[in-house]
């Protein structure tokens, strides 16, 4: 629940910032750097969890069975996260941050659901499945927003004619 209210809250703060500072610049360009400032602090506070306990122990029980070496998953995706954050801030690599943490949401979305449903672990996540399903779905809708916006506003390369 916090990461989501991280993503709120700076998304607001951050379009209020641009609108004062980039007033000729257009509403849609402000959400999605602002968006995409909120999708980073979020991927910060959320990684946090993977290097700290009591809940970098809670993180490792809900990685599934069937996946080997938990600590090490845990470790290399609080990484992957802080890695995404960063790559959020930087506006050249802020498309393809936002399509890997598109999939990246997708990909983890299985461990949410084992913490909700089935780990028995005093300090797993323990956010109702439906509510972490709505969480989810905001972070991937935020994601794929940031992903179209920013991609439409790139400018594109004019062809210059081969001069001999």
């Amino acid at each position: 629940m916090v990461p989501l209210i991280v993503l709120i809250a700076v998304t607001a703060v951050s379009f209020v910032a641009r609108s004062i500072k980039f007033r000729a610049e257009s509403p849609r360009r402000r959400w999605a750097s602002a968006v995409a400032y909120g999708m980073a602090a979020m991927f910060l506070i959320a990684s946090t969890g993977h290097f700290a306990e009591p809940l970098r122990s809670g993180l490792e029980a809900t990685v599934p069975p069937i996946i080997p070496f938990p600590g090490f998953v845990i470790f290399a995706s609080g990484v992957f996260e802080i890695l995404m954050a960063a790559a959020f801030v930087w506006s050249r690599t802020r498309p393809a941050a936002a399509a890997v943490a598109f999939v990246y949401l997708i990909a983890v979305f299985p461990a949410n659901v084992l913490a909700a449903t089935t780990v028995d672990h005093p300090a797993a996540p323990d956010t109702p499945l439906l509510l972490r399903t709505v969480i989810q779905i905001v972070f991937l809708s935020a994601s794929a927003f940031v992903w179209f916006a920013s991609r439409s506003r790139q400018p594109r390369q004019q062809r210059i004619p081969y001069a001999a």
